[in-house]
């Protein structure tokens, strides 16, 4: 692109800064080989997801466009609210477009708040997030200090590319349920602000 647009040396890191602008913002999308092309000019989109209570997502576009659907055994590992690009496979004339999330651009959840659950060789925690219905396996080790029915937060090592469940550790033990101030805690963390307590 910079050799076709006549970019000089000395510009070429700015173009460059440019083009990676235009790629976080979803404006284009860098292909193999480090072509570029307009999403919509390769029945790409790019969005938000959100996720019905039924399983299946909608691709939020913005701007008058229409949602994508993407049915529940397409959507990989992504979540409700993560950015997503879905490779569009069909446009019904009746209704939305539907497609497959083919990448992951920006998780929405970095942290999980739940209960932790001691098994033999390996822990899970149920979320206490509704819009985050998957368990997070906790490995051998990872648990820290939280025992069986605590409250506890997930730093999200791996949303299961390589497994079949999101991947955590322990990071912070909050107390069993029944403990004054679990839940108020629970519910901060579960919206993900920055929250640091002594």
């Amino acid at each position: 692109i910079a050799w076709e647009l006549n970019v000089s040396h000395d510009e070429y890191r700015l173009f460059k800064d440019l083009l990676d602008d235009l790629e976080e913002q979803g404006l284009v999308y860098r292909q193999r080989k480090g072509r570029y092309a307009v999403p919509e000019n390769i029945n790409l989109a790019i969005g938000r997801l959100q996720v019905t209570r039924k399983g299946d997502g909608f691709v939020q576009l913005g701007h008058d466009e229409e949602d994508v659907f993407v049915p529940e055994q397409h959507l990989g590992t992504a979540v409700d609210g993560d950015e997503v690009i879905a490779r569009i496979e069909k446009r019904p004339s009746d209704r939305n477009p539907e497609g497959k999330v083919i990448r992951v651009r920006k998780r929405a959840w970095s942290q999980v708040v739940g209960v932790y659950h001691s098994k033999r060789n390996y822990g899970f925690v149920s979320a206490d997030e509704p819009d985050l219905d998957k368990d997070v396996f906790i490995p051998p080790g990872a648990e820290g200090e939280a025992d069986d029915g605590e409250v506890v937060v997930v730093e999200i090592a791996d949303w299961g590319e390589d497994s079949p469940s999101p991947v955590g550790e322990v990071v912070r033990v909050l107390g069993t349920p029944e403990e004054a101030g679990g839940d108020v805690l629970s519910i901060l963390y579960g919206h993900h602000p920055p929250l640091e307590f002594p």
